[in-house]
């Protein structure tokens, strides 16, 4: 059996025409920061600008100041950063998902902690 892991970028670097856009990305979280540059990613390519309504003091609190784990149980890109980007702003936010963040650009990939998929590969002979 083989193992296979997906690399740095893996599926989006076979995608040319998301090499502006990653670039983008990228460079908006040096200057403005992770969930801003999520958050005009998503008002700019998307048309939407995520907020959060119901929050109460505590949570907001939570949120603002305290260690938290915030979990997007959702499978789609497109979900998991509208949730970061609701959060409150934060410096030490991170995303655990697929490896293939990584390709976004090394700025973005300074708030990844990658998960690397493995799929056994068998040898029939």
């Amino acid at each position: 059996m083989k193992e296979r892991f997906p690399g740095d970028g893996g599926y989006l670097e076979k995608v040319p025409i998301a090499d502006g856009i990653k670039r983008k990305i990228d460079q908006d979280v040096q200057e403005i920061g992770f969930q801003q540059a999520i958050a005009r990613f998503i008002e700019l390519y998307g048309g939407i600008r995520p907020i959060i309504k119901g929050k109460d003091t505590q949570v907001r609190g939570v949120l603002e100041k305290n260690p938290a784990v915030v979990i997007a149980n959702h499978p789609s890109f497109a979900e998991i950063m509208t949730v970061i980007a609701s959060l409150e702003p934060r410096e030490d936010i991170y995303l655990v998902g697929i490896a293939n963040f990584l390709g976004i650009g090394p700025n973005f990939s300074k708030h990844v902690i990658p998960v690397y998929m493995t799929r056994q590969m068998s040898n029939k002979e």
